[in-house]
């Protein structure tokens, strides 16, 4: 099977833009999916030509949708590493590894929830805590 991605002369494989989008999912404020986008963005602009980069940032700010565009609409945005900044600075929570290990610690299961949740709950707020 040929590989249809082209190389640079450092033999890092470069994908186009057209597969480089379609890693990119869009983002609409849900504090949830923010490393996930983050995560994709990067990535895709990391195996996209040194060319294309400026392209793929445009492509993936038309992917921010709802409010979080909003957010970023009359800023000056120009380039990936300030509108990650951006998004994390305004989108993620800005509680204190402290708050984060209170939180944890004060984690119980109510009657009315289930297992599944409150494994859940704690899971989060333990992968909370240690991203701070």
């Amino acid at each position: 099977m040929p590989n249809d991605t082209p190389t640079n002369s450092n033999s890092q494989p470069r994908i186009s833009l057209e597969m480089a989008e379609r890693m990119l999912n869009k983002y609409d404020e849900d504090k949830n999916k923010l490393h996930e986008f983050i995560d994709n963005c990067q990535m895709a602009l990391s195996l996209v030509s040194q060319a294309n980069t400026q392209l793929l940032f445009t492509i993936l700010r038309s992917k921010i949708c709802d409010r979080a565009r909003l957010f970023i609409k009359n800023r000056d945005i120009t380039n990936w590493q300030s509108l990650k900044q951006y998004s994390l600075d305004g989108c993620t929570d800005r509680r204190t590894q402290g708050q984060w290990q209170f939180e944890l610690h004060a984690c119980k299961q109510m009657a009315n929830e289930t297992v599944m949740s409150i494994a859940n709950k704690v899971e989060n707020c333990y992968i909370e805590l240690l991203s701070t």
